[in-house]
């Protein structure tokens, strides 16, 4: 009985939202998965406030040639079967754009309903469609390059790992061991990997084995609740290493929570061309950059990855309908981000001419540090991680 109720309600969310496309009203709607809920949820929580504040941007600047833009959200509650029991209601709907998910597993469950369209911008970055696929992702592929360039200039050759045991994790082993085998990576030696679920309540093996493993840095890919968990079971392992993690952890308003279980060594991450809010006036980034943070600040918001994942993909699919118009087709909107070469983010200078789906390449990423202090981040690397 439990299970019928939730679908009929589910049914009645849906069938009470707003049609894909253009809604009866003469707006236009686009339909967004993200993790409102679940173990993802400070990431989603982020990314609906910047997909929210982007919708009041584009609204008070003429919408889409006049028609007002309304994001209608769903909660996949961090859950990728959730996610495509939502796919399918919308697509339903005929919707030629769609984002999300928050989340590699969900989005990657996902994926194969967009094959012939809608296009589908992520919210994630592990993902790698095919080229010329009408699913799109954030962040540039293999980011963690960015990662091991400043590890190997800082000299810390041993690294261990602490994944998550679900497909997010999975994919991000693959995608680290593809660099480590790259000759430059050669020096670097992995002196364990360890896998943990989201249930798990005490990490005692895994940060004992970390511990006495003689890493000098600690990679640890799990985002959102189980990243609390992670850094409570090192602190009480005693492991105090340099924590290198998914940028959406750094989230001010999430990191924040966890204070005292912060290492000294700190913790750091790959972040995007927003983190620096100084670029100077001749650089597109300047003028992208300064709305990221103008608009997201005016709702009182302190601006982080999360939030910068959501505004990209949201910005990026709001312009190619400005450009085409509210008729346009999933087609027509492909083909014109497809198209795009010098489109400035606030993720970086996007180019989609290389055929990855992202647009993004590793020069647009920077390694900062968290600062406990100001609830920021400090810059440690020059372009795409080369120390300094």
């Amino acid at each position: 009985m439990k299970i019928s109720f939730a679908a009929v309600a589910l049914a009645v969310v849906l069938a009470a939202a707003a049609v894909p496309g253009r809604a009866q009203n003469a707006t236009y709607t686009i339909p967004v998965i993200l993790s409102e809920t679940g173990g993802a949820a400070a990431v989603g929580v982020d990314e609906l406030a910047a997909i929210q504040a982007y919708e009041k941007l584009v609204n008070r600047t003429g919408g889409i040639k006049g028609m007002p833009l309304h994001f209608q959200v769903y909660d996949d509650g961090s859950n990728p079967a959730t996610a495509v029991q939502l796919t399918n209601t919308i697509l339903a709907q005929k919707p030629q754009v769609m984002l999300g998910s928050s989340l590699t597993p969900a989005t990657t469950a996902m994926m194969p309903f967009f094959k012939d369209g809608p296009v589908l911008y992520a919210f994630t970055p592990l993902l790698y469609p095919e080229k010329g696929s009408y699913v799109f992702a954030t962040l540039p592929t293999h980011i963690e390059a960015g990662m091991l360039r400043y590890i190997r200039g800082r000299g810390w050759n041993k690294i261990a790992f602490l994944r998550i045991n679900d497909a997010s994790g999975q994919d991000n082993a693959k995608s680290i061991e593809l660099l480590l085998a790259e000759p430059e990576n050669k020096p670097i030696v992995t002196t364990t990997s360890q896998f943990f679920n989201t249930a798990d309540l005490s990490l005692a093996a895994q940060a004992t084995a970390i511990k006495n493993s003689g890493a000098q840095v600690l990679f640890v890919s799990a985002t959102g609740a189980p990243f609390g968990t992670v850094l409570r079971g090192l602190r009480d392992a005693g492991v105090d290493l340099p924590i290198f993690t998914g940028g959406s952890n750094l989230a001010p308003n999430f990191i924040s929570r966890f204070a005292p279980f912060l290492p000294q060594a700190g913790v750091w991450t790959v972040a995007a061309s927003f983190v620096n809010r100084d670029w100077p006036a001749s650089s597109p980034l300047k003028p992208a950059v300064d709305e990221f943070y103008t608009t997201l600040e005016g709702a009182g918001l302190k601006p982080g990855t999360a939030h910068a994942l959501g505004w990209d993909a949201a910005k990026i699919e709001v312009a190619a309908l400005r450009a085409l118009g509210p008729s346009a087709t999933a087609k027509q909107i492909h083909d014109w981000i497809e198209s795009q070469h010098g489109f400035p983010g606030a993720l970086g200078i996007y180019d989609f001419r290389s055929g990855d789906q992202h647009g993004l390449g590793i020069d647009s990423t920077l390694v900062v540090r968290y600062d406990p202090a100001t609830n920021g981040v400090d810059i440690m690397s020059g372009a795409g991680g080369a120390p300094r």
